[in-house]
């Protein structure tokens, strides 16, 4: 039989590349190990170095956030603290009631004229005051809070503008009157009360017709009544009636008052007793700017102990700002150019910025609903990225700080956040790829010494002559080591790839349940928890009936259910865009809800404001597509019940008396019209406008009218 040379040289090619040293084969082993060792701890030491470092400065954020906040609630507190003691002092009961009484009993000089003296009262306060009130030019009006009681104007013409001392530092006005006596007698101290502690003013203020009887200042508000004179209804009148309707003590956010144009303050009110007897309430003014100095150090950032790019500023219940941060504070223009153009500040809140000179109650901050226990990445105000951490302003002192629900912020820049971990990864590679190096040096020199035996082995079976001498080899030979490890490797990569998919996919159902549910609901589902059900206590929900979508499915063909997609993908992105989740839609009503999945306190206005879109966006598709569609819609608040129903196929509802009586809202609705039940009429801002209407069936309800646009709240 002819021998096949081709077959026999394939076998022997094939041999030779299986054939690879048995050192060879060792010291690649070596080599290998050492490599899979080393990109494994190498991975292991770049996480644990990341999260490490990332701990370390989250921590620190958190730290700090924590240092702000205390910083804020201890000194809101401490201004409680020391009003609530000087109004216990009997000296103070005494005070007010000798100013009280001093001014029930003044009566100003035969030669003083009421109308001259208030007009020359309103024209030094306007030199006094003509920074401020070009600052507030749209708010303040000298005319309207300038005081016109005679014993008012006259207190004001003698201490405010008849002397070239500063008003607080007059202790006796000289005109014999009892008011002086008295503040000639406790001025002085309530004087030095304030510089102490930095504040605006301090007012006495008796509580029958709750005139300020007394004030350390002397400004346009003295003499005057908060509850009848220009002041009342202002950020000082509400405080001081607080207490006199029973508060213990009240406090205020920061705002504007007349009495102190152009400024920003916080009132603070408590009680004056005598015994049990109510004799008056102390009040004073804190400055809001005392506030950003608080927490920016005075601007001494490095002293806080704050990076370069790290900021810190307190939000209100509101969402705006109550300090400057640190950036405007910098650099104000390059600031608002940044902020302007992530859309995070309008051309006329801008403006008013700018006019104001401060972002404090004119520029909403990012959303902080949720207060963070740890840092998080998040945009700043100036569209950068940064770690942020939101804390709540506490104080263990005083349940009125928590009234305030007060926010600090506190941020750093990502990238610079980043950089430290950016450079401990780079060390920790390169360092890695050379001990790599090293170790494939050491591995071969120690391979070679440790199969020299075996390789004069190998060498004497390569000489033909020595083939007949016997040979001990090992059982195993390296072929059948080399098929093992290719088979388990072969295994073990099957293995982590099926192990891949399985996560991947898991992984897309959950997104996939997170994007067709709300997230809570979604985890729940996740975690196989099927039948708890939750029960929202107000939530506002909105049922919107097309009118003609019934017909425009009957028809069929391409352009009708075109249109279908059409009015489902504008009505959905409207309920995103206004905070609301599409619950279910029923033939031809659309229902959905604001405030079951994500707390809004707006939830109302929101739901009218996505009605009013709702109304306008089908009126658009029906011009453009001349389809005749309509809107019937109806708007209720009240509790709803919320979770996953069904047996076989699982559905996430939300049903209630609720969702019942928006639908029977929205099949009582005329078309193009939207009808608001009274719960709901009651939460909206008096802004919107709404037309009463009564129906039989259904109860007292509001209309909205067709003049009203869409994007209400």
């Amino acid at each position: 039989m002819p021998v096949d040379t081709d077959a026999g040289r394939d076998v022997d090619t094939a041999r030779r590349r299986r054939g690879v040293s048995l050192a060879t084969r060792l010291a690649a082993a070596v080599v290998g190990v050492s490599f899979a060792a080393l990109i494994a701890a190498t991975a292991v030491g770049v996480d644990a170095g990341i999260r490490l470092g990332r701990d370390i400065y989250e921590n620190r954020l958190v730290s700090l956030g924590n240092a702000g906040s205390d910083d804020v609630g201890q000194t809101l507190s401490f201004v409680a603290a020391s009003a609530d003691a000087l109004a216990s002092s009997p000296a103070t009961a005494d005070a007010v009631r000798s100013f009280g009484d001093a001014l029930d009993d003044l009566t100003p000089p035969p030669d003083f004229d009421l109308e001259t003296e208030r007009r020359r009262l309103i024209e030094e306060y306007g030199q006094i005051y003509s920074a401020e009130l070009a600052k507030a030019a749209d708010d303040v009006s000298l005319q309207g809070i300038v005081a016109r009681t005679a014993s008012a104007v006259y207190l004001q013409s003698l201490y405010s503008i008849a002397t070239d001392e500063p008003a607080a530092t007059v202790d006796d006005a000289g005109d014999g009157s009892a008011w002086s006596t008295a503040h000639a007698r406790f001025q002085p101290g309530f004087r030095r009360y304030v510089d102490e502690l930095g504040l605006v003013d301090l007012y006495l203020v008796e509580p029958d017709g709750e005139t300020i009887v007394y004030s350390v200042e002397k400004h346009t508000d003295l003499g005057t009544s908060l509850s009848s004179g220009p002041y009342s209804g202002s950020l000082l009148a509400n405080t001081v009636s607080d207490v006199l309707e029973g508060a213990p003590r009240s406090i205020s956010d920061l705002g504007k008052y007349d009495g102190a144009p152009g400024s920003v303050v916080s009132a603070y009110a408590t009680p004056i007793l005598d015994g049990d007897e109510l004799v008056g309430v102390l009040a004073v003014l804190t400055d809001g700017a005392a506030l950003t100095d608080l927490v920016t150090n005075g601007g001494d950032w490095a002293g806080a102990g704050y990076d370069d790019t790290a900021d810190q500023y307190v939000v209100g219940a509101d969402g705006t700002l109550r300090t400057d941060p640190r950036a405007y504070l910098e650099d104000p223009r390059a600031f608002l150019d940044a902020a302007e153009e992530a859309g995070n500040v309008t051309p006329s809140e801008r403006r008013r910025i700018e006019r104001l000179g401060t972002t404090v109650l004119n520029m909403r901050a990012k959303a902080t609903d949720d207060t963070q226990s740890k840092a998080a990445e998040r945009t700043a105000l100036d569209g950068d990225q940064v770690v942020g951490n939101v804390t709540t302003v506490s104080s263990r002192d005083s349940d009125l700080v928590d009234e305030l629900a007060w926010t600090v912020v506190t941020e750093i820049d990502l990238a610079d956040a980043e950089s430290a971990l950016d450079d401990f990864r780079n060390v920790l590679v390169i360092g890695s790829a050379v001990f790599l190096i090293v170790a494939a040096f050491v591995a071969v020199g120690w391979a070679n010494r440790t199969m020299a035996p075996v390789r004069s082995i190998s060498d004497r079976l390569a000489e033909p002559d020595l083939l007949d001498e016997p040979l001990v080899i090992p059982e195993a030979s390296p072929l059948e080591f080399h098929y093992l490890a290719a088979s388990f490797s072969h295994m073990s990569a099957t293995l982590r790839q099926q192990h891949r998919q399985l996560a991947t996919a898991r992984e897309e159902r959950l997104e996939l349940m997170r994007e067709m549910l709300p997230p809570a609901i979604a985890d729940r589902v996740a975690a196989g928890d099927l039948d708890e059900l939750d029960e929202v206590a107000q939530t506002s929900v909105v049922v919107v009936v097309v009118l003609g979508l019934g017909e425009l499915v009957q028809q069929g063909g391409h352009d009708g259910v075109r249109t279908v997609d059409l009015v489902h993908h504008e009505l959905d992105t409207l309920a995103e865009r206004h905070g609301l989740d599409r619950i279910k839609v029923v033939g031809d009503a659309y229902f959905a809800s604001c405030g079951h999945g994500r707390p809004y306190i707006d939830h109302a206005p929101r739901a009218v404001g996505f009605a009013t879109g709702a109304r306008d966006a089908v009126a658009s598709i029906a011009r453009r597509t001349d389809s005749g569609l309509d809107t019937a819609i109806g708007v209720h608040t009240g509790p709803v019940t919320i979770g996953m129903v069904g047996e076989g196929r699982l559905i996430f509802d939300v049903w209630g008396e609720t969702v019942s009586y928006a639908h029977l809202l929205a099949r009582r609705a005329g078309a193009g019209e939207i009808l608001v039940s009274e719960h709901t009429h009651e939460m909206l801002p008096d802004e919107l406008v709404t037309d009463p209407s009564i129906d039989d069936d259904v109860g007292p309800v509001w209309s909205v009218p067709a003049t009203t646009a869409g994007g209400v709240g």
